[in-house]
């Protein structure tokens, strides 16, 4: 699963679980986001994503878009949900499928020597869950939540 924030435009999706408070999860399902339901991300403005949900276009920010979790259809039907760091428990070892995210931020985790195919060990987490301690190509290092969930594993 990942967030809605990092689906790609114009790619269905299927909602697997809203994160937050009971209030934020009532807001979401009043404009339509349900589990199982499907949505569409149309584009994103500034700090917005728009959405297509139930047939109607939605605007919402992308701090609401975080708290969607979605899995992708492939291009024959099937739902497809990938597993990221974030989601690997302490002890895991994991491969490295694809890094998301764009630009500087992807850059920056490649800098860090986490590319397609190395392996990641869990070695920690910290007591509220961010950052997370891991070890690659032999040395420790720390990756902050957000980043973690760019990272798709096996």
């Amino acid at each position: 699963m990942i967030s809605l924030t990092l689906a790609n435009i114009g790619e269905e999706n299927m909602i697997e679980k809203i994160d937050g408070k009971l209030e934020v999860k009532k807001h979401l399902e009043n404009l339509g986001f349900v589990v199982g339901g499907n949505v569409t991300i149309i584009s994103t403005m500034g700090g917005n994503i728009i959405v297509n949900v139930k047939e109607t276009r939605v605007a919402i920010s992308k701090e609401m878009a975080q708290k969607i979790l979605v899995c992708s259809f492939s291009s024959k039907g099937r739902i497809t949900c990938m597993k990221t760091l974030r989601q690997s428990k302490i002890g895991d070892t994991v491969k490295v499928l694809k890094l998301h995210g764009n630009g500087a931020v992807k850059r920056r985790i490649m800098d860090m020597g986490i590319t397609k195919g190395v392996d990641i060990h869990i070695r920690k987490v910290a007591p509220l869950g961010d950052p997370v301690e891991v070890n690659v190509r032999g040395y420790e290092l720390s990756i902050r939540k957000a980043d973690a969930e760019m990272i798709e594993v096996e």
